[in-house]
């Protein structure tokens, strides 16, 4: 289980398969579509999935029936990211076969990396009497 994030990879690509389902339907999905959108055929095996969702905080289903989950408010940093860039992010690491945190951890640090030598680029610019 991933310690930044308290989730296990496939409550990754549950949660990034339901965010993105619910930006793009306008509601969400069902046991059985979340089910076949992360490659999970047994419907006991989805509500396990969404009950430790629901008990971490990331998730509130609101009655017993279909289409009843709503993502929860407090998607705080460091967790915090579009719905799109989940879902985007879980289908990238289900087709490779990498770990949720692991890619969005080497993705953030590869921009801070970048962004670091941008810096230093237009710090040299200045100090050269370029800027």
């Amino acid at each position: 289980m991933s310690a930044a994030f308290n989730l296990t990879p496939r409550q990754h690509d549950a949660l990034g398969f339901i965010a993105g389902y619910i930006a793009r339907n306008g509601g969400a999905p069902t046991y059985v579509e979340i089910g076949a959108g992360i490659g999970l055929r047994s419907k006991g095996g989805v509500a396990a999935l969404v009950y430790g969702l629901v008990a971490r905080g990331r998730l509130r289903k609101l009655n017993n029936s279909n289409r009843s989950l709503t993502l929860c408010d407090d998607l705080s940093a460091p967790r915090e990211l579009p719905a799109h860039l989940i879902a985007r992010l879980g289908s990238y690491c289900r087709r490779h076969g990498e770990r949720f945190d692991a890619v969005l951890a080497d993705a953030v640090t590869f921009h801070l990396d970048e962004m670091e030598r941008e810096h230093e680029r237009d710090a040299d610019v200045v100090s050269a009497g370029g800027g």
